[in-house]
C-alpha cells in the first residue's frame, strides 16, 4: 500500500455534520467582523446628532456586541482609531487642527 496517495485508510472526509457546523462558524466570524466594521458610520452618524431619535437603551443595546473588540487592550487601541476615523469631533482639543 503507497501510504501517499489520497485514497489512505487513516484519511477521511469531513461527516457532513462536521462541514455543516464548520461552515455556519464561519458565517458567524464573517457576519460579527462585518457587523463590527460596520459600526464605524453609524458611530459617525450619531456623533453628528442623526441618530437622536433612538433612545439610548436601543443605542446601547445595538453596540453590546462590540464589547469584546473593546476589552481587548491591543484590539481597543485600534478600533477606536478606526472609529475616529470614521467620524471626527470638532470639539476635541487633541485632534490636529489641519484634519479634513
Amino acid at each position: 500500500m503507497n501510504v501517499f496517495t489520497t485514497d489512505h485508510p487513516l484519511m477521511t472526509e469531513p461527516s457532513a455534520f462536521a462541514r455543516r457546523v464548520q461552515r455556519r462558524l464561519l458565517n458567524l466570524v464573517v457576519g460579527y467582523l462585518l457587523y463590527v466594521l460596520s459600526l464605524g458610520p453609524l458611530f459617525a452618524l450619531a456623533g453628528r446628532g442623526g441618530l437622536d431619535f433612538v433612545p439610548e437603551s436601543v443605542g446601547r443595546a445595538f453596540l453590546l456586541p462590540a464589547t469584546p473588540v473593546v476589552l481587548v487592550p491591543g484590539l481597543r487601541n485600534l478600533y477606536r482609531d478606526y472609529l475616529d476615523w470614521w467620524y471626527h469631533d470638532p470639539n476635541d482639543p487633541y485632534s490636529s487642527p489641519d484634519w479634513r
